[in-house]
């Protein structure tokens, strides 16, 4: 079974601000674009499975093993941005890569009475 996707709409961030508090704190703070205005790269995934019945006289057991994303692609659950250096600058934080499940095998076995 395979799978592809535009990637996932989302809010680009563009720089950082800082505020002062009354209370003498600063809040740091990301500074946004256009709501969902730019796209996550495209999705894509293909999973393998097999299995087989085995029935008895009043109930029958299904085992099972699959692989979930067969081919290890890294595709993008979302990003982060990690608030580092000097607020001054008002550069765009540095982003990190949320991926989503790497290749992930597994087995397993269902039973109907």
């Amino acid at each position: 079974r395979g799978a592809y996707a535009s990637g996932q709409p989302y809010t680009q961030i563009l720089g950082r601000g800082e505020i002062s508090l009354p209370s003498g704190n600063t809040w740091t703070f990301n500074e946004q674009g256009e709501l969902n205005a730019v796209r996550l790269p495209s999705y894509q995934r293909v999973d393998v499975s097999i299995q087989r019945v085995f029935a008895f006289r009043t109930w029958e057991m299904r085992a099972y093993v699959q692989i979930v994303n067969v081919l290890n692609r890294k595709n993008i659950f979302n990003y982060f941005w990690d608030l580092e250096g000097d607020p001054e600058d008002r550069k765009p934080n540095k982003r990190r890569d949320i991926p989503m499940l790497p290749i992930l095998p597994s087995f397993g076995f269902d039973f109907n009475f």
